[in-house]
């Protein structure tokens, strides 16, 4: 049964000129392990962005919105094909979820990120 559906798009210029112009925007907004992905991808803003319409189209599709959560309490990696999940940190979310599974798929054009994500229990 499907709990929510998220999805969002976001414009790749917005997330590079908070990148470049606001001191901490990572580091307040990715996990340490987010940030070590996308120097992986010579910190490419479409990459930065799409993580950030991930997490995004997570909290939509948890149905809260960023009320009670944090952008680092989600994180989204890649698997070995490259293939993104998300991981819970936060603890109470994470136990809301336990018998849930996450699906989510990034995109990106020149301009735009966007990410889906389905919660399935």
């Amino acid at each position: 049964m499907i709990k929510g559906i998220g999805i969002d798009i976001i414009e790749i210029e917005r997330i590079q000129e908070a990148v470049e112009k606001t001191k901490g925007f990572l580091e307040k907004t990715y996990t340490e392990g987010e940030i070590e992905y996308f120097k992986s991808k010579r910190m490419k803003y479409e990459t930065i962005a799409g993580n950030f319409a991930g997490k995004e189209a997570f909290v939509k599709a948890f149905g809260t919105g960023f009320i009670g959560i944090d952008t680092t309490d989600v994180e989204i990696l890649r698997d070995e094909k490259g293939g993104p999940y998300i991981n819970v940190l936060k603890e109470e979310i994470r136990e809301s979820l336990k018998n849930a599974r996450i699906f989510i798929s990034i995109s990106h054009s020149q301009n735009y990120a966007i990410a889906n994500v389905v919660i399935e229990e």
